[in-house]
């Protein structure tokens, strides 16, 4: 359970730095990487969201349909991520469809749109089931609270989908994965994931003194872009460069 809550921080961390970083730079390369970054993230979103109500609610084997629906979520995801990253310039959009495999590229990009819809409502169902079959008034407290994290995220999923595919504003879905995380952090807490008093504190030190590296982080990049266009005169490709490296040395230890 606590690795899938590590995987889910870690993929909100990546999601939330290429955003970052992206706004810092006027190179159009490192953009369309960093966009493709982060449309990678929101590619396996929904697989992550599964996988962590299933470790939440399920402690034993799960059920077929579930492993198999995981396993779905799971490659569709990477295999969409991979094709982002790989063909950079042919993002998958409604306002630009790009066929794939021979598919016509309407047809696959509504098919995506309905797979992760389908994704987000079975995550909702079987983490409903589990609030249903709860046994206990504790459990059950638990488990409302995740539900609220899964509806708050599941909504600001479909919300930035809807966003982005029709160029709208996205503050109301980051609004609302940002709810969503700090519910689901609730939620592990108030489940016991860290079993030990160390556990809990280890894991506090390291949110903690990450979420002001991240702080500093950003500010340093903007100091150092404001330098480089004021001493260079230029948008030189070693500002974004430096950011990118300084960016996975900094948030790919959050994976481990």
């Amino acid at each position: 359970m606590a690795r899938v809550f590590g995987l889910a921080m870690a993929l909100a961390t990546l999601w939330s730095g290429s955003r970052v970083v992206a706004h810092l730079t006027n190179a159009d390369e490192v953009v369309r990487f960093l966009v493709a970054v982060e449309a990678g993230m929101a590619a396996l979103a929904p697989a992550v969201l599964l996988h962590f109500a299933l470790a939440y609610c399920h402690s034993g084997r799960w059920s077929r349909a579930q492993r198999l629906t995981l396993g779905v979520a799971y490659g569709a995801g990477l295999v969409v991520t991979l094709q982002g990253l790989i063909d950079r310039a042919s993002p998958l959009s409604l306002q630009d469809p790009h066929p794939l495999l021979g598919v016509p590229g309407t047809l696959v990009i509504w098919g995506w749109i309905a797979l992760r819809a389908a994704l987000l409502v079975a995550t909702l169902w079987w983490a409903w089931l589990a609030w249903r079959a709860a046994a206990d008034g504790v459990r059950r407290e638990r488990l409302t609270i995740l539900l609220l994290a899964l509806g708050t995220a599941s909504l600001g999923i479909l919300a930035t989908i809807v966003a982005r595919q029709f160029g709208g504003p996205e503050w109301f879905g980051t609004t609302a994965l940002a709810i969503s995380l700090g519910l689901a952090t609730y939620a592990v807490a108030a489940g016991h994931v860290f079993r030990t008093s160390a556990a809990a504190r280890r894991s506090f030190a390291a949110s903690l003194g990450t979420g002001l590296l991240t702080a500093l982080y950003v500010g340093f990049l903007l100091v150092i872009d404001r330098l480089a266009r004021v001493v260079l005169g230029t948008d030189a490709p070693l500002v974004t460069t430096f950011a990118l490296i300084l960016t996975i040395a900094l948030f790919d230890p959050v994976r481990e």
